[in-house]
């Protein structure tokens, strides 16, 4: 019932439910003015993925005049108990940067590939250089993902292509190894096309910073948690995901922390076609806002 109006495409995030948990924390909270001392903003942020539409509303000034003490995002999480709210201290999520490589070479017919500087062969070996990035080229230590989520060549099953673009993610905690990251990956796409004697075009951007959470504000929604819901109502979780939150670009104006919100052990996971976001856990999401921006606002943050 939730489907796309646009045949084939569909973000299935949960979005739907984010926006009604934001809704009903407006309205209680709403109904509250008189007795809050200091100013709520509900902000409905478009474009969360791919474009990093937080990027854009905080250099339009959303989080200016006044400035705010602290800000707060939850976000539903299948493998979670439905209703039971988590974070973490520091790291959360992971920065992503995203690459799209374009293999220059030389086409030909699919009979006579010795005629051909092939980008569909030589764009296979730059998926496969990528891989030895994480572990090899940086230590297994230290947290690093290289996906490629899309490969492009050809329009004929016969013909060897001019060009093939590989495109995909870079993923990290921390910004230096995000450097080293990326001077890797150019490393690799220049050696390996230098070797198969083509060219090649990088297109390199740094979306999405890492998401650090105040550990002041995960200890006071942990404590706030387990007193008012009980102590099963609470997940300490034990490490960064390195999935990517444009959110982390509020936390670089205020202290803030994102939470997560249990959609149930069994639910799907977030963008399959079969995610449905649990309408049981929107209460508890709407209780927990409006009882951690109380807790805020009392605390004097």
């Amino acid at each position: 019932p939730y489907r796309s109006r646009v045949e084939g495409v569909s973000h299935a995030c949960g979005h739907d439910g984010h926006s009604a948990m934001l809704i009903g924390a407006a309205a209680v909270l709403s109904r509250l003015r008189d007795s809050i001392e200091g100013t709520v903003r509900f902000v409905f942020q478009p474009g969360e993925e791919i474009v990093a539409g937080a990027r854009d509303l905080v250099a339009k000034g959303i989080l200016a005049d006044p400035c705010p003490k602290a800000v707060l995002a939850i976000h539903g999480w299948p493998g979670i108990g439905a209703g039971v709210v988590g974070s973490r201290p520091g790291p959360m999520m992971a920065a992503a940067d995203m690459f799209r490589i374009t293999v220059k070479g030389k086409g030909a017919h699919g009979s006579m590939p010795e005629k051909s500087i092939d980008p569909i062969l030589i764009g296979a070996r730059i998926v496969e250089a990528l891989q030895c990035i994480p572990g090899h080229r940086i230590a297994a230590v230290e947290p690093v993902v290289v996906s490629v989520g899309r490969f492009r060549g050809g329009s004929e099953v016969n013909v060897i292509p001019e060009t093939a673009t590989v495109e995909g993610t870079v993923r990290y905690l921390k910004p230096e190894i995000g450097e080293r990251a990326a001077e890797h990956l150019e490393n690799l796409v220049k050696g390996t096309c230098l070797a198969m004697g083509a060219g090649y075009q990088l297109e390199y951007s740094r979306d999405y910073p890492a998401t650090h959470n105040d550990a002041a504000l995960v200890a006071q929604a942990r404590k706030l948690t387990t007193e008012t819901f009980g102590e099963n109502s609470w997940l300490d979780i034990p490490s960064p995901s390195m999935g990517s939150e444009d959110f982390s670009y509020f936390l670089q104006q205020a202290p803030g922390a994102m939470f997560r919100l249990g959609m149930g052990e069994s639910s799907p996971s977030l963008h399959s076609p079969y995610f449905n976001f649990n309408d049981q856990a929107l209460e508890r999401g709407i209780h927990f806002l409006v009882a951690m921006t109380l807790n805020v606002l009392a605390a004097g943050q």
